[in-house]
């Protein structure tokens, strides 16, 4: 009888740990979703690409406020639970972030020479930002449960 009551609570833990574990996965992903919608809405609301290219032709050069960061700079720690595949997306797509910021910061600096060329590898830079960021948040609707798997409309 003690067996039959030792395997019983044996498997409560582990269902009530699978279920733990299930619920942080879909939290840090329901968090990366808020965060990168918001940073490409940010980006889309500054009309990056045409910003880009009046840069290009001796326009003001484009700038970006700071993107949100913090979920995924909290949850680093986290990101084994949502897979090797999507972890690795959420990083490129926050690096490709950051280095779309650090092309629009070179630009403003750059010389009328070379602007052009600079402003192609923003353009460039930007292009993969948003393919990043829709592959990604593609990735995250997977994980989310389905009553919030329709809140993700971007990708």
């Amino acid at each position: 009888m003690s067996l039959a009551w030792g395997l019983s609570a044996l498997l409560a833990v582990a269902i009530a740990a699978w279920c733990a574990a299930r619920a942080a996965r879909r939290a840090l992903a329901a968090g990366l979703v808020g965060e990168i919608c918001e940073a490409l809405t940010l980006i889309e609301g500054h009309d990056l690409e045409a910003a880009i290219a009046r840069c290009a032709e001796g326009g003001p050069a484009p700038s970006l406020p700071a993107l949100p960061t913090l979920s995924y700079r909290n949850e680093m720690a986290g990101m084994a639970l949502l897979g090797a595949h999507v972890a690795r997306l959420a990083a490129a797509f926050y690096g490709a972030a950051a280095a779309l910021q650090d092309e629009l910061r070179g630009l403003a600096g750059e010389g009328e020479g070379r602007r052009a060329e600079r402003a192609r590898f923003a353009a460039e830079e930007l292009r993969r930002t948003f393919e990043l960021g829709d592959e990604t948040l593609r990735a995250l609707r997977d994980i989310l449960t389905r009553r919030l798997h329709n809140l993700v409309s971007r990708a």
